[in-house]
């Protein structure tokens, strides 16, 4: 027996509804929003101090140095999840006049989970020479953990902006010692790393003995 016509034209419609709407709830993931360096304002006197670039080889990452290119701390910050990697440039900037060198690698679809190990190249290509720390926001704190956790022997700190390791991650257990704060101290010798923004002030910072 033949369906009227008319459930299958209802039928149609409630497909396309539902198709746009997962369209409509998919495309800002897939969709992300353009890279642009400079959008936000820096701390005042920084911008002279710091120079910022986008790289785009072999993997895009956004590379903020102090100007006069002396640095002996790279920080590696994974940014938080569905977040523009360059709303953390104003913080590298304000680093880069304490002689910090951040580096803030782009993730697939800005996804920290999707490239967890990002840091390991960087590492390799920016660290040697410098004292380096792993950071990250929320759900890149989760990743940053995950790797310190994975590579102790790479890292001199590591520093979680609103954010904590998963449960299945184990700092303690790979030789990692909780701060409650940034200062450094006889048990706590991580270089302080000298934020200036109300994240900082929310993070929970580990070291290395």
């Amino acid at each position: 027996m033949r369906r009227p016509s008319h459930f299958r034209t209802a039928l149609v419609v409630v497909l396309a509804f539902l198709a746009g709407g997962a369209v409509g709830r998919l495309s800002p993931l897939v969709l992300r929003p353009p890279l642009v360096l400079g959008q936000d304002a820096a701390p005042p006197g920084v911008d002279a101090a710091a120079r910022s670039w986008l790289e785009r080889e072999p993997q895009p990452f956004i590379d903020i140095r102090p100007r006069n290119g002396m640095a002996d701390i790279l920080l590696i910050l994974y940014p938080g999840g569905l977040v523009r990697p360059q709303a953390y440039e104003w913080l590298g900037k304000a680093l880069a006049a304490r002689g910090v060198q951040t580096v803030i690698p782009v993730f697939p679809l800005d996804l920290a989970v999707l490239g967890a190990n990002r840091a390991e190249g960087l590492i390799a290509r920016f660290g040697p020479g410098k004292r380096v720390v792993i950071a990250g926001h929320s759900l890149g704190g989760v990743m940053a953990a995950q790797y310190a956790a994975r590579h102790p022997a790479q890292l001199s700190g590591l520093i979680l902006l609103a954010a904590y390791p998963a449960e299945n991650v184990d700092l303690r257990a790979a030789g990692w010692t909780v701060c409650p704060r940034t200062p450094p101290s006889r048990s706590c010798p991580v270089p302080s790393m000298p934020f200036s923004g109300g994240m900082a002030r929310k993070g929970t910072t580990v070291s290395r003995p």
